[in-house]
């Protein structure tokens, strides 16, 4: 029986076979101690990591990250990417949002006012 397709098989091999010819192995990110003890040590286990925004803030804090060249990373102003996540020292790719609903007819018409 063919399995069926998952998004995440086609990013797999495309992590694995580039078309840069660049090796990329994907590995499991370690806590932040162990991530910042291997910069320390300058035997980092990756060349490019996932974090989110505050992660990169801690590790800058800790003199734990290099400065981006966004000349050498050109197409990076022109991709739609907003500029608050355009840091010095990452490229933020997502927005989150929470939104609170509710009934209308859930309150005998007094709704929240804030």
């Amino acid at each position: 029986m063919r399995r069926p397709y998952r998004p995440e098989d086609q990013r797999r091999r495309e992590q694995q076979d580039p078309e840069t010819g660049i090796r990329v192995s994907v590995v499991n990110i370690p806590f932040y101690a162990q991530i910042l003890a291997q910069i320390k040590e300058g035997r980092p286990r990756f060349d490019v990591i996932d974090i989110d925004m505050s992660a990169l803030a801690r590790f800058a804090g800790d003199e734990a990250t290099q400065e981006l060249d966004y000349d050498r990373l050109k197409s990076t102003r022109n991709a739609g990417i907003a500029e608050s996540l355009l840091t010095s020292y990452g490229v933020g790719k997502n927005y989150w949002a929470s939104v609170m609903a509710f009934r209308t007819d859930a309150f005998g018409g007094k709704t929240p006012r804030s």
